[in-house]
């Protein structure tokens, strides 16, 4: 087994937000499973779940019998796959990419983001000095008139319009999404209301993501959901990943073993599956835009949902009859938040993401480490206080009406044990491929 990790200092921390992490500490300290991210071979590790009191075991271990891929949403006996390779891919509607390298960033955001605000205007005279020693410019100069420079001008052109497709842009897309997040921007000060409101990343179709369609191909797809959700868990849940990277000091997740102690191991956060649905093509070089946002989560997963629409669809005010023909394309991916081993209860990351409303006796508990909800059926409890007031109970109809859709989305994972090698094996062996 291979396993892609980044290690964080536990002295990195941001001292000015530990208040707000021994706030949501004194709430949740529910403890979690195992994590890290994968990409494709196949070891498979025994899961454990547990909580303050100790590790418990899946409430439906016995009537699974068989492990399954992933962990339906009400539970079951679920191995941790661990893979070889980091390139992004799908496989039975699972693609793995390596998003566990963004949170390695993030308890070292608050000084190096000093640092590069400081560093960054010192290091410009330092790069003009070296343009001016290197005759950059007479470089250009002769790149743009020299012999040869109409097909120097016209590859130029081809690289920079299609520049995602080029090797290691796909990197470049990744840590530049988390390096903004973690490292650039200040962390937002949204309320809970905002929990369930989505980013939006723009892109366009490039040359080499065409198939014989002459449209955007449906493999590549994929590649643009893993920037657009770095993206949304960047911004919205950067306090968060910070804090569960610092576990040390926030001590959020407790250690099993020893509940008087933190967790320890690299935080990080694994891509489960996703799903695409595909509605309308889009052409070569058309720009779109990618709408990403939290649908739900339940005891182990949290579920994102996006949508590809067409771009300048959506503007202000608009109605869904002027947009709901122009989305392209609409996808539900799954992530699981680990710290070493431990698999960590999503509300534990919202809340110390301050996006979490106070709720009676905390998001995470129970004597078995599942939420225990009031019975709601898809509307708030009665007595509530004010229906216009965004309360603990909205959060949850929220969370319930997106997962109606990702327990359909979840249910698929039992596609693993259908898998049938057939009597006398495949009708043919083909390549390559």
């Amino acid at each position: 087994m291979y396993r892609l990790t980044h290690l964080i200092s536990d002295k990195l921390g941001n001292p000015h937000h530990r208040s707000s992490y021994r706030h949501a500490s004194a709430h949740l300290k529910a403890p979690s499973e195992s994590f890290s991210l994968y990409a494709f071979c196949a070891e498979q590790r025994p899961p454990r779940e547990v909580h303050k009191h100790g590790p418990v075991p899946f409430e439906s271990r016995a009537a699974l019998g068989n492990r399954s891929f992933g962990a339906s949403i009400g539970g079951g006996l679920v191995p941790n796959y661990r893979y070889c390779g980091a390139s992004p891919g799908l496989f039975a509607g699972c693609q793995v990419s390596s998003e566990q390298n963004v949170i390695a960033m993030a308890s070292a955001a608050g000084p190096l983001s000093r640092i590069s605000r400081v560093a960054g205007p010192l290091l410009l005279p330092a790069v003009a000095y070296g343009a001016y020693k290197a005759n950059a410019a007479g470089a250009i100069e002769a790149f743009f008139t020299g012999p040869g420079r109409t097909s120097r001008i016209i590859a130029l052109v081809v690289v920079l319009v299609n520049w995602k497709s080029l090797p290691l842009a796909w990197t470049y897309r990744v840590l530049n999404a988390m390096a903004s997040h973690f490292l650039v921007r200040p962390f937002h000060s949204y309320t809970p209301d905002k929990l369930f409101q989505p980013v939006k990343t723009e892109t366009h179709v490039t040359l080499l993501e065409v198939d014989y369609n002459v449209h955007k191909s449906n493999s590549t797809y994929f590649a643009d959901l893993d920037v657009s959700r770095t993206h949304l868990v960047g911004h919205l849940l950067a306090a968060g990943c910070r804090a569960l990277s610092n576990n040390a000091t926030t001590k959020l997740v407790m250690d099993p073993s020893d509940p008087s102690r933190p967790a320890k191991g690299t935080f990080g956060v694994v891509l489960g599956a996703a799903q695409c649905s595909f509605k309308k093509e889009l052409k070569p070089y058309q720009r779109f835009e990618m709408w990403s946002r939290v649908l739900s989560w339940d005891r182990k997963w949290m579920y994102i949902v996006t949508h590809f629409v067409e771009k300048g669809a959506v503007k202000p005010g608009s109605k869904p009859e002027d947009w709901e023909k122009k989305i392209h394309a609409s996808a539900v991916s799954k992530y699981v938040f680990k710290i070493g081993r431990l698999t960590v209860h999503p509300a534990i990351l919202i809340e110390a993401s301050n996006m979490l409303p106070e709720r009676p006796g905390g998001w995470v508990r129970d004597d078995n480490g599942f939420e225990k909800l009031p019975e709601t059926n898809g509307h708030a409890t009665s007595g509530a206080a004010d229906a216009t007031a965004w309360d603990w109970r909205r959060t949850e109809e929220e969370r319930r009406k997106g997962l109606e859709y990702a327990q359909h989305f979840a249910s698929l994972d039992g596609l693993l044990n259908r898998f049938d090698p057939g009597e006398d094996g495949p009708l043919g062996r083909f390549g390559p491929g």
